[in-house]
């Protein structure tokens, strides 16, 4: 029996290798029938080892066993650890809260679970990876920035295949890096129904997008976008995706400088009508 070297490398989604990272070596009968059968057995393997890949890229997860609802209890945690510089995953229809004061860095972060998922943060939270708000389907998640820091070293994504539901209030501020930035429902996501709350905050990214049948509502806050995206959210406008909490304001797209920033302002009539009265 003829036989050959196939050699299959894979990396998942984080970007770890299968194994040690070297290739995978396996002899391949030239035997169509023979090697239809292998490579069945091979696809499974390797479909395997990916998962793995999947469970272990979570170093931390948030099981409620402690007293209280601080994200700065250990006790709160698997294993009783704080996620530091941890790859986070949090699934359990629990409350945990980063109260004032508090610090924490992380790698990356989804928040999200059969049963809804509330995180609020009002203290400084960093991550050097992603952040994904209700990833998989069937999931929910909601996370307020009440007066805290929420910095994203890569995309933020509010809602993927799930929904997702992002607040700011009290002056809280999200900032986002990588090309990715910042998506209410990720591009390449399936869910319906994600909002993002924007009560009085600031949100600065380096891109931004919405899919129809998610929602941006915007109070007294902002989100400050690098380049000329004008056009682009006006479309989200005129579609009714973004618009101002309160009846009596508009929304405002402008690019200056650099930048495109959306918020709500008064509007024309109520203007008229404060110039008259005083």
């Amino acid at each position: 029996m003829k036989t050959k070297d196939v050699q299959l490398r894979w990396k998942n989604e984080w970007g770890m290798p299968g194994a040690s990272g070297s290739p995978l070596t396996i002899p391949v009968n030239t035997n169509e029938k023979e090697n239809k059968m292998k490579m069945k057995h091979i696809i499974k393997f390797v479909v395997v080892a990916m998962l793995c890949g999947y469970g272990s890229a979570f170093a931390a997860n948030w099981d409620n066993g402690g007293v209280g609802d601080s994200w700065m209890n250990p006790t709160n945690w698997a294993g009783d650890v704080l996620p530091a510089g941890q790859n986070v995953w949090m699934d359990n229809s629990d409350t945990a809260v980063l109260y004032a004061g508090d610090t924490d860095t992380i790698g990356m972060f989804f928040p999200g679970g059969l049963g809804d998922v509330d995180l609020t943060v009002m203290g400084t939270l960093n991550m050097t990876g992603r952040m994904r708000i209700a990833e998989v389907a069937g999931n929910t998640g909601t996370v307020t920035v009440d007066g805290g820091i929420l910095n994203v070293g890569d995309h933020l994504y509010v809602g993927a295949h799930g929904t997702g539901h992002l607040e700011l209030k009290n002056g809280a501020t999200i900032t986002t890096g990588d090309t990715y930035g910042f998506q209410i429902t990720a591009a390449w996501g399936s869910g319906t129904g994600s909002v993002v709350d924007l009560y009085d905050g600031t949100i600065t990214t380096d891109m931004f997008s919405m899919k129809a049948g998610s929602f941006l509502n915007v109070g007294d806050g902002s989100i400050i976008i690098a380049g000329d995206e004008k056009s682009k959210i006006d479309g989200y406008v005129a579609s009714d995706l973004i618009v101002a909490m309160d009846v009596s304001e508009t929304i405002d797209v402008s690019f200056a400088d650099g930048f495109t920033t959306i918020q709500a302002i008064p509007e024309p009539a109520t203007l008229g009508l404060i110039a008259a009265f005083g």
